[in-house]
């Protein structure tokens, strides 16, 4: 069952034989337990033990011509699990497939620059540079610097650059942690035995300065079955955004 902030640190403070309140604020050991239950939920979600929702994502076109085929990236985006483009001149919506940047820069760079439909494109911030068609719909995407995707293809037709409109997302992204009393975490409601055992552990050990063997158990126990119980959670596949970078979001 889902629960609130203050059900959670209840029952924690509960187990550690702390002060019971009616608010997170109410004392500071309530608080110590509410930011144990905070920073449990980010771990969990940072090594993937437990995933947040998947949504619908936008992505922003530059409009830069010198740069036709790059999309900005939302701070939060963690993953993503797919990525659409629709090819007008075929009417129909097409899978982009994740290339490491290495191979896009190899595939790309073996395309003849001196062709009409093709054009060598510099990236800004690297000063790469790598060939792109101009004459149809993308089918690959990369990323140089974990701020931009950057697509193989788009077609001068329909105009100078890729357009956001044209774009369907799904992936997930990093929610956020209120520490509000009525605040409910992000997460499957299998996830919660889950979250409560972890933050458990923690705040055992770090307002008692000793181990819940028991609670520690039962939660490893939990982290082999938690995603098996939810399924509205995707795994990764070879279209799958891979490499973002380890700077608190989930690579």
């Amino acid at each position: 069952m889902k629960q609130n902030l203050i059900e959670m640190v209840q029952r924690i403070l509960e187990a550690i034989d702390g002060q019971m309140v009616e608010s997170i604020e109410d004392t500071r050991e309530a608080m110590q337990v509410a930011r144990c239950v905070k920073e449990s939920y980010e771990h969990l979600l940072y090594t993937r033990d437990i995933k947040a929702k998947s949504n619908l994502i936008q992505l922003h076109s530059k409009s830069d011509t010198t740069q036709p085929t790059v999309f900005t990236i939302n701070d939060d985006l963690q993953q993503l699990s797919l990525f659409k483009y629709y090819d007008k001149s075929n009417e129909r919506y097409v899978d982009l497939t994740w290339m490491e940047p290495e191979q896009f820069v190899d595939m790309c760079l073996n395309r003849n620059p001196t062709k009409e439909n093709v054009e060598n494109i510099v990236d800004v911030d690297s000063g790469v540079r790598y060939n792109i068609y101009n004459d149809r719909c993308p089918q690959y995407y990369t990323s140089f610097n974990d701020k931009e995707f950057v697509c193989d293809a788009y077609n001068n037709k329909d105009g100078h650059t890729l357009m956001e409109q044209y774009t369907v997302v799904y992936g997930y992204t990093q929610p956020e942690f209120k520490l509000e009393d009525t605040f409910v975490p992000d997460l499957a409601p299998q996830h919660f035995s889950l979250l409560l055992s972890t933050a458990k552990v923690q705040a055992t050990y770090e307002l008692n300065k000793t181990v819940d063997s028991l609670e520690r158990d039962r939660a490893r126990k939990q982290l082999v079955t938690a995603d098996r119980h939810a399924q509205r959670v995707r795994g990764q596949d070879g279209r799958t955004w891979k490499n973002r970078k380890r700077n608190g979001r989930v690579i």
